[in-house]
């Protein structure tokens, strides 16, 4: 699992691709790869969480959204004590 830190950065990372254009699932996903060297495992599974959390981009509440993001990155990882984290490419 990530520690705190890093999973705040990749979940501004991740919040700011997926506001950054079109709000649908494999855009977002597509964006959000692009920001890392690789895509994570976790980034559709995000992705589908988000959606489902938010009707619309809540383009007003980057913040909220990267709070969002961080839980859901680590409900998904609590159990993947090993992983590295991608590198962020671009954001």
């Amino acid at each position: 699992m990530y520690d705190r830190r890093t999973r705040l950065y990749l979940a501004r990372c991740v919040g700011d691709a997926f506001l950054a254009g079109a709000w649908h699932e494999s855009a977002m996903v597509d964006r959000a790869a692009r920001t890392f060297d690789r895509r994570p495992r976790w980034v559709l599974p995000i992705a589908r969480k988000v959606l489902a959390a938010y009707e619309r981009p809540p383009a007003d509440r980057p913040r909220e959204l990267a709070a969002f993001i961080a839980i859901a990155i680590e409900a998904r990882l609590a159990s993947d004590k090993a992983i590295a984290p991608p590198r962020v490419r671009r954001r």
